[in-house]
Formats: C-alpha cells, sequence, structure tokens
C-alpha cells in the first residue's frame, strides 16, 4: 500500500494511479505493468511519462525539450516493458506510435514538434 497526495488529500492505495503527486513511502511502484522508481518530493510537474524505444529519434528529442527545461520525467522503453507496450497500442487506436507523453492533466501528446512540447510545458 502507498500513501499519496492527491489535491491536498491523503489516500491510501494499493495500486496507486499513475499520475501521484506526493509519495510519502518511496520505493518502486508496478502500474499496468510498468515498474517506476519514486522519489519522496514527487509534485505534480514530475509525473511526466515518456514511452519510446531506442531507436527513436524523436524520443530523444522530446527527451532533450524535457531535459533542457528542467522537467522530470519517467522514461519507459517499451521494446523491454509488454505492458508499456500494449499501453502505447491502446492509446494509440492500435498503432505503437513513439513517442507517447502522458501529462499529469491526463493530456497525451503523440510524436509532437518541439514546440508543441514547449506550448504544452507552459501550460
Amino acid at each position: 500500500m502507498v500513501e499519496i497526495l492527491l489535491r491536498g488529500r491523503k489516500i491510501n492505495v494499493f495500486q496507486p494511479p499513475i499520475l501521484c503527486v506526493l509519495i510519502h513511502n518511496p520505493g518502486i511502484i508496478k502500474l499496468y505493468g510498468i515498474t517506476l522508481t519514486t522519489r519522496k518530493h514527487m509534485t505534480i510537474d514530475q509525473a511526466i511519462v515518456i514511452y519510446g524505444t531506442s531507436w527513436c529519434s524523436d524520443c530523444r528529442r522530446a527527451q532533450r525539450v524535457l531535459e533542457q527545461s528542467k522537467v522530470p520525467f519517467t522514461y519507459v522503453n517499451i521494446e523491454e516493458d509488454e505492458a508499456a507496450a500494449d499501453y502505447v497500442i491502446r492509446v494509440n487506436n492500435g498503432y505503437r506510435s513513439v513517442p507517447t507523453i502522458i501529462f499529469p492533466d491526463g493530456a497525451i501528446l503523440v510524436e509532437p514538434s518541439n514546440l508543441e512540447l514547449q506550448k504544452k510545458l507552459v501550460r
């Protein structure tokens, strides 16, 4: 069980949502078969998840944009995680489109340009 802080309210959950705001017990969370290593003071800005592959230049570009903007994110390689690949296929109507980027507000960007990604980060 993990205790999270969501919109100012403490919640105890057995399967934590992907968009945790604060995790009081840092460790490893398995979610949809994806293993996430958590940090003690994770904020909503840190809940960005990039699904990608090792060979994808757009995935590396998206990571660079987030790094240059000093925005924390979690990277999940769908070549190494079958459940993550299934998730990407499900949210992309049957396609393994990468990068697929999930934001704390639930928004999803697929193969965004640098400008699209930067616009989303300032909202």
